[in-house]
């Protein structure tokens, strides 16, 4: 009998109860990284020769945002960016970092550029919308006809 009592008070201490029903600390939600193509360009003056490896979305978006006409990629690299944090991209001339800012209506997002070109840094907030891309560029003199080292970031998933 002396057993049995035993047992009872040591099932019913705190220390032998079930900790199932004790309150669990609330997980944060984890942000999706989003995945962002990057290409670096460099932009003369010409006869309106595009490189074959730049899409035709991409090349229409160049020719509406710059003055020259001829583009030829350099490079061209994937970058996955999570929300506040800066994501260092390395660059045949020169270097950028993007840093994911925030999602705007759910189809755009905002993000926060620095690149580091050859001959000038450019540092800009842009807005991408799905499947578009952003245009940044640093010409390499104040001449409207001058070269122009160009950052182009898009097609986000």
């Amino acid at each position: 009998m002396k057993r049995l009592a035993l047992l009872a008070v040591l099932a019913a201490t705190p220390a032998f109860a079930d900790k199932t029903d004790a309150p669990k600390p609330a997980q944060q939600p984890t942000a999706p990284a989003v995945t962002c193509e990057v290409f670096e360009i460099w932009a003369t003056h010409g006869k309106g020769v595009v490189d074959a490896s730049i899409n035709k979305q991409l090349a229409k978006r160049l020719g509406a945002s710059l003055k020259q006409n001829d583009f030829k990629q350099l490079s061209t690299t994937s970058a996955s960016l999570t929300p506040k944090t800066a994501q260092s991209i390395k660059l045949s001339k020169g270097s950028a970092s993007i840093t994911l800012v925030e999602t705007v209506n759910k189809s755009q997002l905002r993000l926060d550029v620095a690149f580091n070109a050859a001959k000038g840094n450019s540092k800009q907030v842009v807005t991408v919308a799905a499947g578009d891309y952003v245009i940044v560029s640093v010409n390499q003199s104040g001449d409207a006809k001058a070269e122009a080292h160009v950052l182009a970031v898009g097609s986000c998933k």
